[in-house]
């Protein structure tokens, strides 16, 4: 063999030995992005630390293709602060079916296969055990919605690995469960006489608001909003206070109708509060109010 012909084999074989490493490490990568995005998992309702229910979905993998459905398993505990499925039975599975060919539709039902369900892991990891009767294949996608679960106690995502059939799985995918804050604590909302037939409006929330809405009605009517409000820290909280200018004596309803949070939780619930105000002036005579006090003094229909 001549030089020339030694340095074109040698020139050939490198050539195939770059596309050879370029082809796998592509496969490689493929492989760990199917991984993670094969799998989803929501809560509802999505805020912390509230009792939800739970919806997986899992598509199978190649090495599970034509095998009988035997185990689903979901673990929380790979995030700090997991969700708690401690109190999950087979009597709090909604659904669970399978998805032929990832098409979005209920296909066929496993519910009545399923015999028991088991946390673990303090709580933290659940498995699903059925009995067989039904076969999965690849590229379908296996569906389970579970209630009695305690969210997270705190708002942000959290990475749950799931996998089917355990026993012949070794790379669990991973999805992510977002949970949001809780609705606002609304507390000792009420309305007060400011004096100079002013009304003023306040309360306490154990979160910084985002948006207000207050209506007034009565002796004259306006609404309120989140620009009209003042707010300072207060007891790991937020006191919100409002004043509105009023030009007739009489009695003044406030009602909360809106109290949102960044992520549009909203804490009102119909709160509201009465107060009678007047521009009399009034004086001690002999020990009694000169004039004499309004009957109609301030009350209170509803405070939360």
């Amino acid at each position: 063999m001549t030089n020339d012909n030694r340095t074109v084999l040698a020139t050939l074989l490198s050539a195939v030995l770059v596309v050879s490493a370029v082809v796998g490490a592509v496969g490689a990568f493929s492989g760990s992005v199917a991984a993670t995005e094969s799998s989803t998992i929501s809560a509802n309702p999505q805020e912390a630390g509230v009792t939800s229910t739970h919806t997986v979905e899992m598509q199978v993998e190649s090495n599970d293709d034509s095998s009988s459905l035997n185990e689903i398993e979901v673990d929380y505990s790979v995030s700090s602060s997991p969700a708690d499925v401690t109190n999950v039975g087979t009597g709090d599975v909604v659904e669970a079916y399978i998805d032929r060919g990832n098409t979005g539709s209920k296909d066929v039902s496993v519910l009545d296969d399923l015999s028991s369900a088991s946390a673990s892991n303090n709580g933290e990891t659940i498995a699903f055990s059925f009995g067989g009767s039904y076969t999965i294949q690849q590229e379908d996608r296996v569906v389970i919605v579970y209630g009695d679960v305690q969210n997270p106690g705190s708002s942000g995502q959290y990475s749950v690995d799931v996998a089917i059939n355990t026993q012949s799985t070794d790379n669990p995918s991973t999805a992510t469960l977002d949970i949001t804050a809780g609705a606002p604590s609304i507390s000792e909302f009420q309305a007060t006489d400011a004096g100079s037939l002013d009304v003023q409006v306040s309360f306490h929330s154990d979160e910084q608001l985002s948006s207000i809405s207050v209506d007034l009605s009565g002796a004259e009517s306006t609404t309120l909003t989140e620009a009209d409000f003042t707010n300072t820290s207060s007891n790991g909280g937020y006191e919100y206070t409002a004043t509105y200018a009023g030009s007739t004596e009489g009695t003044y309803t406030a009602t909360l109708n809106t109290a949102t949070d960044a992520d549009g939780n909203d804490g009102a619930s119909g709160q509201s509060d009465d107060v009678y105000v007047s521009n009399v002036q009034l004086s001690l005579v002999d020990g009694s109010a000169s004039p004499p006090r309004c009957p109609r003094a301030r009350r209170e229909t509803t405070r939360s």
